[in-house]
């Protein structure tokens, strides 16, 4: 017995080494990539966020400005932007340390699921080269929300998954305190969040196990949803959402207009003339739409926006399924929700970079069903273990967060729904750790 203690003593001094040494290649082949040209000196959403940054602190100039020279954003890119305004290479290396940390904290979380030897061993490899894949590493090098934002994703699933394991109070408050920064870096995300936290709540309630936990939890995420909500409404950030939504979506249907019209919505014959023979993605078409942010032709339809029009397109969403869940979208544009190449943001990998984009993209939904139901499997017939839901759990926030962002807005539909590919992908590498371990653990809990 006190051999096999000696045994899991040395294999946990060996393992911490074996992380140190992978940790410390990962940052040198994060920061092994070229100085990115910057290509944010000619992007206005790139400016917004240190425009919004150089404000003090506490103020409603940076927490939730109104809507002025500039479109203002949740305030967590621009906090985390303050410090390096004015030395732009400095956010990319801020970018980089954070994805580096945020990736271990992960891998760690990961690790506590986990027991047979090898599989921990094969764990740290696949996870950290998981995050050298480009739609992940890439973002760190341009100036917008997506890197803060996916390493923030990591940070939270990583603290959530340790309270689950532990349920102890410190990884909860820690779960929620990163909850509040990562939920800041869009507005979509305290929709998912506020899902999620229902849920625990009620499982609480059904288990009875930690329900003043569960319900501190759900309280918390309540009031943070409200008050992001409040900042929204304060700097109208849902006014170019919206509008684009419906000159690029709704636009296409006579139906939906004539609602939206006895609803109080002007200018929908001007909307359906302009808009519903174009593709606002392409282009040229693209070109078209921004100019109509500042023309007067929209000026009454961007003020119904402001006053009403958020309200009256979630309560569109919530009458009309069809259009809600996609069901009238063609092919080509549900194809876009798994869309791997973002080299038009993030320009095309290299060296290291490139193995893990190559690899990666043999992945797809398809294989990650398989794996979910894989692991659902082994937990009702085998092991009834909190590892094997983790994967389906990821898997079940991609899938809403689907509708969430495809309804948010409908341009750049790409760069918003690669959370989704990334979020499957990650489902599919946990999901095979997991059932690996399940498959060949037959021994000591090492955790």
């Amino acid at each position: 017995m006190s051999s096999l203690k000696l045994n899991l003593n040395n294999f946990k001094n060996a393992e911490r080494i074996f992380i140190v040494l992978v940790f410390l290649a990962f940052i040198c082949i994060n920061f092994m990539v070229p100085k990115p040209s910057p290509t944010w000196e000619h992007c206005a959403d790139c400016n917004d966020y240190k425009v919004q940054g150089v404000h003090p602190l506490f103020s409603q100039s940076f927490l939730y400005p109104a809507f002025k020279h500039y479109s203002p954003r949740p305030f967590t890119v621009p906090l985390f932007y303050r410090p390096f305004i004015g030395n732009d290479y400095a956010i990319v290396d801020m970018q980089k340390w954070l994805l580096c940390f945020c990736g271990l904290f992960f891998v760690l979380a990961v690790l506590s699921l986990l027991s047979n030897i090898y599989v921990r061993l094969g764990a740290i490899l696949f996870l950290f080269f998981y995050f050298t894949w480009w739609p992940i590493a890439g973002w760190v090098n341009i100036h917008l929300s997506e890197s803060i934002s996916l390493s923030l994703m990591f940070a939270w699933m990583a603290s959530f998954i340790f309270y689950l394991k532990k349920g102890t109070w410190k990884y909860l408050i820690l779960n929620l305190l990163i909850a509040f920064f990562f939920s800041f870096t869009r507005d979509s995300w305290p929709y998912s969040l506020l899902v999620v936290y229902g849920l625990l709540f009620i499982f609480s309630l059904i288990k009875k196990e930690n329900r003043l936990a569960g319900t501190i939890a759900f309280v918390f995420i309540v009031i943070l949803f409200f008050f992001q909500n409040f900042t929204s409404v304060q700097g109208v950030r849902y006014r170019l959402p919206v509008f684009n939504s419906i000159t690029g979506r709704v636009s296409k249907s006579p139906e939906h207009l004539d609602w939206f019209r006895a609803h109080g919505m002007p200018k929908a014959q001007q909307v359906h003339r302009d808009f519903s023979k174009i593709d606002i993605e392409v282009f040229e078409s693209t070109k078209f739409l921004f100019s109509q942010y500042s023309d007067t032709t929209y000026a009454s339809l961007f003020n119904w926006i402001e006053k009403d029009g958020k309200n009256v397109y979630t309560r569109f969403l919530l009458t009309h399924p069809a259009y809600t869940f996609l069901l009238n979208e063609t092919g080509s544009k549900r194809a876009k929700i798994f869309h791997q190449d973002l080299h038009n943001y993030i320009g095309k990998p290299q060296g290291f970079f490139a193995n893990a984009y190559n690899f990666f993209s043999l992945f797809g939904p398809c294989l990650a069903g398989t794996v979910t139901v894989a692991c659902l499997f082994l937990y009702f017939k085998k092991n009834k273990s909190l590892s094997l839901l983790t994967a389906p759990l990821i898997l079940m926030f991609a899938a809403f967060n689907i509708i969430i962002i495809y309804n948010a807005d409908a341009l750049e539909s790409e760069r918003h729904l690669f959370f989704i590919t990334v979020l499957f992908n990650l489902g599919t590498v946990v999901g095979t750790i997991v059932i690996a371990d399940s498959l060949l653990w037959k021994g000591k809990e090492i955790n």
